[in-house]
């Protein structure tokens, strides 16, 4: 089963949308990354990029997960 890499980096709740004027539900984290068990271990970082431009830019914020490969 794929694994939810922001669980994995222990990360903090963070809202990838509900950021427009046009939101109607609320900030939610509905933007994610997965991975296979086999990569898991590799899962050292996971967040949202929130930012001015960012925010400008779409309706969803980018979301990044950083992996150290060394750790497989």
């Amino acid at each position: 089963h794929c694994r939810d890499t922001a669980a994995l980096a222990e990360a903090e709740w963070a809202p990838s949308v509900g950021h427009f004027p046009h939101a109607d539900m609320g900030d939610r984290t509905i933007d994610t990354h997965r991975v296979s068990p086999a990569l898991a271990p590799a899962v050292v970082d996971w967040h949202v990029v929130d930012t001015p431009v960012a925010r400008e830019a779409s309706d969803h914020l980018p979301v990044i997960t950083t992996l150290d490969l060394t750790k497989l």
